[in-house]
C-alpha cells in the first residue's frame, strides 16, 4: 500500500516566488547531501494520511469532494465573512481564498533534517484542515500521531541526513503571500531519478 495526504500545490505565480527563495539556498547547501525539493513536488501537507487500502482511498476522495463542494462546505463556513471582499464565497476553498503568508525560513527535525518555508494561513485553509481531520477520524483515516499534532503551514524546500552542526544561517525571506490551488488527494511515486506526487 501507498502513502497519501491532502496537500495543496502553489499556483504558477507563487511557485515563482518559492523558487527565487530556494535559489538562494544553493550557494549555502552545495554538498550532494543536501537534496532540493524538484518544483513540481513542492506541496503544502494539510493532512497526511498513511498507507491506504483502495477502499480507504476512494473514501478520502469521497471525503474531500463533499467538503469542497457538498453540504459541508457551505454550512461550516459561516465564518468565511471574515476574509477579504475579494474572496470567492460561492466555492469557500478557490485559490483567492487558500493562502499562505510566508514570512520566515526554518529548520526542521530534532536534529534538523529539512528547511521550510513557513507563515501564517488563511482562515480557509486552517477550516478546510479542522474538516478533513473531523471526517478522516469520523471515517477512521486518521493516524493517531496525527491527532496531537500541531499545524505549522510549511513547504519544504530541502531535505538533508540529520545533523545539528555546521549548518549556516538561514536567509530571511522577503515576506509574500503564496496562494495555492484547488486542494486534493495525492500519493508518492518511486521512479528512477526520485520520485513525484501523484493526484488521485
Amino acid at each position: 500500500m501507498a502513502n497519501y495526504f491532502f496537500g495543496l500545490k502553489p499556483t504558477k505565480e507563487s511557485l515563482f516566488k518559492i523558487l527565487n527563495y530556494s535559489s538562494k539556498l544553493k550557494n549555502l547547501f552545495i554538498n550532494n547531501e543536501f537534496n532540493f525539493t524538484n518544483k513540481e513536488n513542492l506541496h503544502l501537507t494539510l493532512l497526511f494520511l498513511g498507507k491506504l487500502t483502495e477502499e480507504q482511498v476512494q473514501m478520502a476522495k469521497k471525503i474531500l469532494k463533499g467538503i469542497l463542494f457538498g453540504e459541508k462546505s457551505l454550512s461550516l463556513n459561516s465564518d468565511l465573512n471574515s476574509l477579504s471582499s475579494q474572496s470567492n464565497l460561492a466555492f469557500p476553498y478557490s485559490s483567492a481564498n487558500l493562502f499562505v503568508e510566508f514570512s520566515e525560513a526554518l529548520y526542521l527535525g530534532e536534529p534538523p533534517r529539512l528547511v521550510c518555508l513557513s507563515g501564517k494561513a488563511s482562515f480557509a485553509i486552517l477550516n478546510l484542515k479542522k474538516l478533513l481531520e473531523k471526517e478522516a477520524e469520523g471515517h477512521h483515516l486518521l493516524l493517531k500521531n496525527n491527532e496531537k499534532k500541531n499545524f505549522l503551514p510549511h513547504i519544504t524546500l530541502l531535505r538533508f541526513p540529520p545533523q545539528k552542526k555546521n549548518l549556516p544561517q538561514l536567509p530571511k525571506p522577503t515576506s509574500f503571500v503564496c496562494y495555492f490551488e484547488t486542494p486534493a488527494l495525492f500519493t508518492r511515486k518511486e521512479q528512477e531519478n526520485g520520485y513525484y506526487y501523484l493526484e488521485v
